[in-house]
């Protein structure tokens, strides 16, 4: 199977190519306009097929793409892979602005091609081990330190993980939520999304003022709880007992983040062809959710 990957920045670097070069009967091709990362990547991996331009990498017979340029181009891109019949891997988001998102979703449903974006938290070995039970809340909460930012880059470039996930775990958008913030200097600092569908209740936040940087999860079946910390460790609690959650010592990062199983199943939709055409619809509520939050939040912003 070849893959090729366009762009080579820390994304590429440190989540996928290590999993990917790995992988026998994969063949990597690489793309980007940086000669000299060209060369000390290609070098390092000993691959020996590297192009300058998008154009040539679709047309050097890879049967996927895996795009990890700047967010500003990934729709574009995912756009001129797609027309070329070839199926599309996008670190997240798809792009800012999600009128940019529509056409692209639209084509990869038309094209009925594996299409993926890199949200690897619903692929973390102890999230997926807590989500297979069925959901009676959810409270999931990712923060950072003395980091407020600007509405847009702040949800999508970072909370839309967390839309992600609550809606796959959701299984659908919801009707209706509700949105609370904090203001600091014009700055977005906190977000808080809450909603509930039939008997599940949501709560997604972010604070961008906490005192470390801090993922927790907390996720509520009959009569289980599970509380995940920074997707590394955690406790089950059931039948009035607590059971630690971890890993091994060998076991590595990447793994306990979920991109090893999302890499492996990206590169099983390749192989079967599987569209997964209801995920397709999954991305587009998710950016679709983040796009009326961040006009919300912009709005706060300015009257502050």
């Amino acid at each position: 199977m070849r893959i090729g990957i366009i762009g080579l920045g820390d994304i590429a670097q440190k989540a996928y190519l290590p999993v990917l070069a790995g992988r026998e009967g994969t063949e990597l091709v690489l793309c980007t306009r940086d000669a000299k990362c060209l060369h000390r990547i290609s070098t390092r991996y000993r691959i020996k097929e590297c192009y300058t331009e998008l154009s040539h990498l679709l047309a050097a017979g890879v049967d996927a793409i895996m795009i990890h340029a700047a967010t500003q181009a990934h729709s574009q891109m995912a756009m001129q892979a797609l027309q070329a019949g070839i199926p599309v891997f996008v670190d997240k988001p798809l792009s800012y602005h999600f009128e940019q998102c529509e056409p692209v979703f639209e084509l990869a449903a038309k094209q009925n091609l594996p299409f993926m974006l890199g949200f690897n938290r619903r692929y973390a070995p102890l999230y997926q081990d807590a989500i297979s039970a069925p959901l009676l809340s959810l409270n999931y909460q990712k923060n950072r330190f003395n980091l407020p930012d600007e509405p847009r880059r702040f949800i999508v470039d970072d909370f839309i993980h967390l839309i992600d996930f609550a809606l796959f775990c959701g299984k659908q958008a919801p009707s209706d939520v509700q949105l609370m913030t904090s203001i600091e200097q014009k700055k977005l600092a906190t977000i808080s999304v809450n909603w509930q569908q039939q008997q599940a209740q949501f709560r997604i936040s972010m604070n961008r003022l906490n005192g470390i940087n801090q993922e927790r999860l907390e996720y509520h079946s009959c009569n289980q709880h599970w509380q995940i910390d920074n997707l590394r460790q955690g406790v089950h609690y059931q039948q009035n007992q607590q059971i630690p959650l971890g890993f091994d010592d060998w076991q590595t990062t990447l793994f306990k983040r979920g991109f090893v199983t999302m890499i492996n199943e990206w590169v099983r939709r390749i192989e079967s062809g599987d569209s997964q055409s209801n995920d397709i619809q999954h991305l587009w509520n998710v950016h679709w959710l983040a796009e009326q939050l961040t006009q919300q939040a912009e709005q706060r912003c300015l009257k502050s």
